[in-house]
């Protein structure tokens, strides 16, 4: 099973999108301030941690500035569901074929309800899911590679270095690292 596509309403500086994930590895490029951590960080709410310790909660300041409700929804479709996962996850499913389940979560604070706790979802009706059902969607965060650099600078790098060999098949780490080299010349861009 894997995470096929994650849809984002009103969530930080999202108004509404879709993205669509690979079933290996997705990586997020861009800018800084483009929205990658937020992307991110919707999928660290929307699933539960593999350690069970959760890092970061659903807050107000989640709501994108302007929304035209005082809200934001993070849903996310998972696929490639083997015969036991579509068993348990039979609350979660999109429909009779049991090929996708869908999970979301939503943080409502247009009630005087306080403090606001975001409702867990699942199915095509946004229904409760079964007891235990969301907690076996799981996640390992990984921080961006300019922490775990920092983080790691006086232990041993050989972590990053399994992962990227792990991710880069018969590809040489290092010479990864130098095509991703930032260039100190005038010159081109270095071509992946």
């Amino acid at each position: 099973m894997h995470l096929e596509r994650i849809l984002i309403t009103d969530f930080r500086s999202f108004d509404t999108i879709e993205i669509p994930l690979c079933n290996d590895l997705t990586v997020f490029v861009g800018e800084n301030n483009s929205g990658k951590s937020n992307a991110i960080d919707a999928i660290r709410l929307a699933t539960t941690p593999l350690a069970g310790r959760r890092e970061i909660y659903a807050e107000l300041t989640d709501i994108r500035f302007g929304a035209a409700a005082s809200k934001f929804e993070i849903e996310t479709l998972f696929s490639g569901l083997n015969p036991s996962q579509q068993g348990r996850l039979l609350s979660a499913a999109t429909d009779q074929s049991l090929q996708y389940a869908r999970f979301g979560l939503t943080y409502d604070a247009s009630t005087d309800n306080y403090p606001v706790r975001p409702t867990l979802w699942a199915g095509k009706a946004k229904g409760t899911p079964e007891p235990g059902c969301h907690e076996m969607i799981r996640h390992v965060y990984l921080p961006p590679l300019r922490d775990a650099k920092r983080a790691l600078a006086s232990g041993n790098p050989t972590r990053i270095y399994a992962l990227l060999k792990h991710f880069l098949g018969k590809d040489n780490p290092d010479e990864l690292a130098k095509r991703l080299a930032r260039s100190t010349g005038e010159s081109d861009p270095v071509a992946l």
